[in-house]
């Protein structure tokens, strides 16, 4: 009984771990000034403007506008 219970368990925190997977692979952000360019993660406000080669790209501190 404990057995089964541990596979139905872990059957299920399998299924969540793809899911999870899979909805963050597919998230897309709207506004590309909350997302570090350098740190490729999404910020909770506006990152620091940076000029490369004609293009703007944000990031999240001082340190990636280096």
């Amino acid at each position: 009984m404990i057995t089964c219970c541990k596979a139905v368990l872990m059957t299920f925190l399998a299924l969540l771990l793809t899911a999870s997977i899979l909805l963050a692979s597919s998230g897309n952000i709207e506004k590309r000034e909350n997302v570090c360019m350098m740190q490729d993660m999404v910020l909770g406000k506006a990152g620091i403007p940076i000029q490369y080669e004609g293009e703007t790209y944000y990031g999240c501190c001082e340190m990636c506008k280096e």
